[in-house]
């Protein structure tokens, strides 16, 4: 085993082997580790479900060019500060994205920050969204989407005889058009 006696560019000397030199396993006294201690770390979470979305919260309200600008950041739906300043702070506030869900605002008219943010399924974000309509059965008021996946019919199904139709979900259900589950 041969050893060489290098000469570091911050002026220190260091002994190492010439296959560390020549793999390029040595490329300095171990100064440049030391300095890279104080380097911001990556998350090495870019491509992960809880990533994306958190960059698509931050394009939707801050990207005029975004196609969804209009609908979030155009209205004054705003991200926290410490959520602007680092993907990790929303990562702990947040933890893991579960699957099958998406980043939810639970009061729309707000923005996002911790106390009004969860992980929603597609129902979920549907069922909270300010234009819908509720519909009551059995005295329970819920959005007429909850309705259309209690019942097992399409929302647009529900929509055109109930709400155009003039017929409550009671109505539906005696005339046989709806099956009460």
């Amino acid at each position: 085993m041969l050893l060489w006696k290098c000469l570091c560019h911050c002026g220190t000397t260091v002994i190492t082997r010439g296959t560390s030199l020549r793999a390029g396993v040595t490329t300095s006294c171990g100064c440049v580790g030391k300095s890279n201690l104080l380097l911001p770390k990556k998350h090495g979470m870019a491509t992960t479900p809880t990533y994306l979305s958190y960059r698509s919260m931050l394009t939707r309200c801050l990207n005029p060019k975004h196609k969804n600008y209009l609908r979030y950041g155009g209205i004054g739906i705003t991200v926290c500060q410490a959520w602007l300043d680092s993907f990790e702070t929303f990562y702990a506030d947040m933890g893991v994205r579960p699957k099958g869900m998406t980043l939810d605002r639970k009061d729309g008219t707000k923005g996002y920050y911790k106390d009004n943010c969860r992980w929603a399924t597609k129902l979920e974000q549907v069922c909270n969204m300010k234009n819908n309509r509720t519909l009551e059965y059995e005295g329970a008021i819920k959005p007429l989407p909850y309705w259309a996946n209690y019942f097992g019919v399409s929302s647009d199904w529900l929509r055109n005889n109930t709400i155009q139709g003039n017929n409550s979900l009671s109505d539906l259900i005696a005339s046989g058009k709806l099956n009460n589950i």
